[in-house]
C-alpha cells in the first residue's frame, strides 16, 4: 500500500519520510483564493513563497505533490470574467511550483485543468462524493487521473470492488478520518469549510465550527458513534490491497 499525507510545511517532515511508503503530499497555502477542506484558521499560515520551496524539497526526494483546490462553492463568482482570470492564474502559479497534481470538487475546475494545464494531473476530491460506479466513470471519463473516494463507503467492500472493476485510474481511500457514519452534517460542513479557507470571503477565514462541535457532541453522549465512524485499521490494510485500493490518504495538516 501506498501512502498520501498532508504537508504542515515543516521540512523536518520529509527528513522523516525517507524510507516509508508515501508517495506524495497534499497540501493548501494559507488564504488561498480557491479554498479547500479546511477552515484557515486550521492551515499553517504559509504563503507562496513557502510553498513553494517545500514543493521543491518534496519533489528532489521523488515525492508526488497534490495541491488541493477543492472548494465545494465558489458563490458563482467562477462564472465571471474577474473570477475566471483569477482562478487560471492561481493555477497557473500551482503548476509553476512543480506540484504535479491538484483535486478538485467541482467538474467545472477539472475541464478548466485538462484543458488550459494538461501536464497537470487531476483528482477528484472525497467532496465529490463519488460513490458508485456510475459517478465513477463519468469523473473518469472527464479525465480524472485519480478518484479519493467518500468515507462514506470505506467500509462498503462491495461497492469498493465494484467501482474498482469499472475504472482504471488510481483509487484512494482517507484511512484516518472520524466523521460520524452516514454523516447528517456532511453538505453543511463540506461548504462550511470551503468558504472558511477563501481568502476574500466575507467570512475572514473563519466560522464558529458548528458541525465539528455537534459531532464531538453525538460521539461523546453515543460512544458508539466512534466505533462506527469511518477510519480504517492499521491490521485492516490488506484487505483493502486486495481490493485494488492504490492509496491511503492520512489527515490533518498541523
Amino acid at each position: 500500500m501506498r501512502y498520501s499525507i498532508a504537508a504542515n510545511w515543516d521540512f523536518s517532515l520529509l527528513d522523516k519520510l525517507k524510507g516509508a511508503p508515501v508517495e506524495s503530499l497534499y497540501g493548501q497555502m494559507w488564504g488561498d483564493p480557491l479554498g479547500g477542506g479546511r477552515m484557515a484558521l486550521f492551515i499553517p499560515k504559509v504563503g507562496k513563497e513557502e510553498v513553494a520551496n517545500f514543493i521543491a524539497g518534496a519533489r528532489k526526494m521523488g515525492l508526488g505533490f497534490n495541491y488541493l483546490i477543492n472548494g465545494t462553492c465558489f458563490d458563482n463568482m467562477e462564472f465571471t470574467k474577474k473570477a475566471y482570470r483569477t482562478i487560471a492564474e492561481h493555477i497557473e502559479w500551482i503548476a509553476s511550483t512543480g506540484a504535479d497534481m491538484v483535486t478538485v470538487t467541482l467538474p467545472f475546475l477539472l475541464e478548466i485543468v485538462k484543458k488550459e494545464f494538461p501536464h497537470l494531473k487531476v483528482a477528484a476530491s472525497s467532496f465529490a462524493r463519488v460513490q458508485n460506479v456510475h459517478l465513477a466513470r463519468i469523473w473518469e471519463e472527464m479525465g480524472a487521473d485519480k478518484i479519493i473516494l467518500p468515507e462514506s463507503i470505506g467500509r462498503d467492500f462491495r461497492s469498493l470492488r465494484l467501482i474498482r472493476e469499472a475504472v482504471d485510474c488510481e483509487l484512494e481511500l482517507i484511512a484516518n478520518h472520524c466523521c460520524l457514519f452516514q454523516c447528517f452534517l456532511d453538505l453543511h460542513h463540506r461548504n462550511m469549510v470551503s468558504h472558511g479557507s477563501q481568502a476574500d470571503h466575507p467570512c475572514g477565514g473563519f466560522a464558529p465550527d458548528y458541525c465539528k462541535l455537534a459531532c464531538q457532541r453525538l460521539k461523546i453522549l453515543k460512544p458508539v458513534e466512534l466505533i462506527k465512524s469511518t477510519w480504517i485499521r492499521p491490521e485492516d490494510v490488506s484487505h483493502y490491497e486486495e481490493i485494488g485500493i492504490d492509496c491511503l490518504k492520512l489527515v490533518e495538516r498541523f
